[in-house]
């Protein structure tokens, strides 16, 4: 008999019907924009800000800045960090976004560095075989 195991699900591409458009593939073209990139449009959407001035704070130039804007870039973990410190910093009715970024960078950056432990197997259960906890 074949062991199914949830994992491998995740390990697989889902297949994908779409078709590219202008040599983007359309799944990957829908996919729901990153926390940065949205908090990123946000603090455009308000005009408080300068391009330019959001540019020296993610330390990028304007054309970079543009490429994260339209989401043709993946934003850096690096800058993310960034824009989460002036976010706290700067703009206090999106504070609570910046700590969430700020968040989820740091637990992103944690796993590349390998500083998360990863398991092969599920947790061991804390009741013994046989043993119920009624």
């Amino acid at each position: 008999m074949m062991s199914v195991h949830y994992y491998d699900f995740l390990k697989k591409p889902a297949p994908s019907t779409a078709r590219a458009v202008d040599g983007v593939d359309a799944a990957i073209a829908s996919r729901r924009p990153s926390r940065a990139a949205e908090l990123l449009n946000e603090i455009t959407a308000t005009g408080s800000f300068e391009l330019d001035e959001l540019a020296r704070t993610l330390v990028v130039t304007d054309a970079t800045l543009q490429a994260y804007l339209s989401a043709a870039v993946p934003i850096p973990l690096e800058r993310q960090l960034c824009l989460a410190l002036f976010v706290i910093e700067r703009i206090p009715s999106l504070a609570r976004k910046g700590r969430k970024l700020r968040a989820q960078v740091q637990a992103a950056i944690a796993f590349q560095e390998h500083a998360t432990e990863t398991h092969m197997q599920p947790p061991a259960t804390r009741i013994w075989p046989g043993v119920r906890g009624d």
